[in-house]
C-alpha cells in the first residue's frame, strides 16, 4: 500500500543521512516527514470512520437481536391460554416497543448510507454487511407490520364482540332496573296503609260519609270509592300505634278484626293500637275512624 512504501522510503532516506552533519535542514527529510504526518491523520480518520461504522451495526445487529426476543414472546403469549383482551394489551405493549427499536434502526441505517458514502476507507466486505443488515431490517420491518396488522383486526372483532355483549349486558340491567321498581312499586303499593280521622262532620265534608233513606230513617256509611288522595299514608309493615288525638269516643267505621286491634288512652290522648298487622290490613288497607271530642 502506498502508506507502506513512504515509510520504507523514509527509513532509507534516513539511514543514509545518518552521516550528514544535519539531515533535518534537507528537502527530501522536510517532504517525507510532511507524508508522514499526512499517512498519519489519514489512518486515524479511517480508523475513527471504521469504529463509528462498526458501533452503528453492533447497535443494529443489537436491536435485531432484541425484536427476535419480543417475537418469541409473542408466541409464547398466545400459547398460555389467557382471555383475549388480556393477550391483546400485552401485546400490543410488546409491539410498541418494536416499533421503537424499527425506528433506531432506520435511523442508523441512514447514518451507515451516509458514512459508507464519504467514506474511500471501507472495503467490500463491510459494505456487504451493512447491506444484509438492511435486509434483515426491511424483513422485519414487514413481520412487525404483518403482526400489528393482525392484531389490529383482531382487537377491532374483539372490540365489535365486547360492545354487542355490553349492549346486551345494558338492556339486561335496564330490564332488571325496570323490575326492580315494578317490585318495589309493588311492594310500596301492598304495605301502604290509607288513614283519615275526624268528627263526622269533617267525614261528610271529605266526602268520605255518605247518608241514605229519608229524613226519618236516615243511614250513614262510607262511600263505595274512597279517594287515595283524600287520606295520610303509612307502612303497614311499621306502624302499629296511630294517635288519634283528644277524643271523648272514638269508633272504627272500616272493617277490621275487632281482635287485630283496640283503643287506648295515654296522656290524655287516644291511639289505636294494631295487636296483629296482618290480619288487622287484610280486609281493608283503609282506615277510618269517626270520634267525637
Amino acid at each position: 500500500m502506498k502508506w507502506l512504501r513512504l515509510l520504507s522510503a523514509l527509513s532509507f532516506l534516513l539511514g543514509c543521512c545518518a552521516a550528514c552533519q544535519d539531515p533535518k535542514n534537507s528537502e527530501e527529510y522536510q517532504s517525507l516527514m510532511s507524508a508522514h504526518a499526512s499517512l498519519q491523520d489519514s489512518m486515524q480518520r479511517m480508523q475513527q470512520e471504521v469504529s463509528d461504522i462498526t458501533l452503528s451495526m453492533n447497535q443494529i445487529e443489537k436491536n435485531l437481536v432484541k425484536l427476535r426476543r419480543d417475537e418469541m414472546q409473542i408466541e409464547d403469549i398466545r400459547d398460555e391460554g389467557t382471555p383475549k383482551r388480556a393477550q391483546g394489551d400485552r401485546i400490543f405493549l410488546i409491539l410498541a416497543e418494536m416499533d421503537a427499536y424499527m425506528e433506531e434502526n432506520k435511523t442508523l441505517i441512514g447514518k451507515l448510507d451516509k458514512q459508507l458514502a464519504k467514506s474511500r476507507h471501507v472495503n467490500e466486505g463491510l459494505r456487504r454487511l451493512v447491506a444484509l443488515q438492511k435486509q434483515a431490517i426491511l424483513e422485519k420491518e414487514a413481520q412487525v407490520q404483518e403482526l400489528t396488522q393482525s392484531m389490529a383486526r383482531l382487537k377491532e372483532e374483539f372490540t365489535t364482540t365486547v360492545a354487542a355483549k355490553d349492549a346486551i349486558i345494558s338492556e339486561q340491567e335496564a330490564k332488571l332496573t325496570n323490575q326492580e321498581k315494578t317490585i318495589l312499586e309493588k311492594q310500596t303499593t301492598l304495605n301502604t296503609g290509607y288513614i283519615l280521622y275526624g268528627d263526622r262532620q269533617h267525614l261528610f265534608d271529605k266526602g268520605v260519609l255518605q247518608s241514605e233513606g229519608g229524613l226519618l230513617n236516615k243511614n250513614v256509611k262510607l262511600t263505595s270509592q274512597l279517594d287515595p288522595g283524600l287520606f295520610a299514608t303509612i307502612d303497614i309493615k311499621k306502624v302499629q300505634e296511630i294517635k288519634i288525638g283528644v277524643t271523648r269516643k272514638q269508633k272504627a267505621l272500616t272493617i277490621h278484626p275487632a281482635d287485630s286491634f283496640y283503643f287506648v288512652k295515654t296522656d290524655g290522648e287516644t291511639y289505636l293500637k294494631i295487636t296483629d298487622p296482618e290480619r288487622f290490613w287484610s280486609v281493608s288497607k283503609y282506615l277510618v275512624v269517626v270520634i267525637e271530642g
